[in-house]
């Protein structure tokens, strides 16, 4: 895979330069990996939004799934499929159109996802709920991939490849 290798070159590298370091080779690119990882998703998400013109609302999805994904994880994939995953969601939303009443279906949609499978806890509740307020399209969608990638951890029982 993409990133796993990418990482255990650089691990490989470092390893070379310090070969009395007391850290694996796997363990410094397993580390890498998950520093790489989002670093490549925000970096080509945003470079094509840029490139779309959509450049805010790109990111405006990227913090929504973020914020909600830290409250409520969600199902984890490896690392390039995460990667591709996550990019492609987060690279498409912001130019799907919605009209208001759709995203008042999609973030009740979100609401309930969530207290099923997350009994809803305050603070994911209060963020999915205030965009009945905002009224944002970008947002209802950002929050409703984020609680399918929860839906899919619970139906497959935890992580998966």
């Amino acid at each position: 895979m993409m990133i796993e290798y990418i990482s255990k070159k650089i691990a490989l590298s470092i390893k070379r330069a310090d070969p009395q370091g007391d850290v694996s080779v796997n363990v410094m690119a397993y580390q890498l990996g998950y520093w790489i990882n989002p670093a490549l998703i925000a970096a080509v998400t945003l470079s094509m939004g840029w490139a779309t013109g959509a450049f805010l609302m790109t990111l405006m999805g990227m913090v929504a799934f973020c914020i909600l994904r830290h409250f409520t994880g969600g199902v984890h994939l490896s690392l390039t499929k995460c990667f591709v995953v996550s990019t492609a969601l987060l690279s498409i939303i912001p130019h799907i159109v919605l009209n208001d009443v759709t995203v008042i279906v999609l973030t009740l949609l979100s609401m309930f996802v969530l207290l099923i499978y997350q009994r809803g806890s305050g603070a994911p509740l209060l963020l999915i709920l205030s965009n009945i307020f905002l009224q944002s399209d970008v947002i209802a969608l950002a929050f409703l991939a984020q609680m399918a990638l929860v839906a899919i951890k619970h139906q497959d029982g935890g992580a998966r490849e």
